[in-house]
């Protein structure tokens, strides 16, 4: 997916960035799944372009995703 997503940015938005968004029900409250999922985009997505932040979208808003 990053592969994919890295080759559209190039085209239509050379020099620009990515901003990740897990979106779940639940509370704002950050769990191991999220943490591990933001760990994995970091890796892999990092690899190939530049992220700008990563979030998670609960029930009631959203909150960044830091790790």
């Amino acid at each position: 997916m990053a592969t994919a997503v890295n080759q559209v940015l190039a085209e239509h938005g050379p020099g620009g960035s990515v901003i990740l968004t897990l979106e779940r029900p639940g509370t704002a409250a950050l769990t191991a799944p999220d943490q591990a999922w933001g760990r994995e985009l970091a890796t892999s997505f990092g690899k190939l372009l530049r992220i700008t932040g990563m979030f998670v979208a609960h029930d009631s808003g959203v909150c960044e995703l830091v790790v």
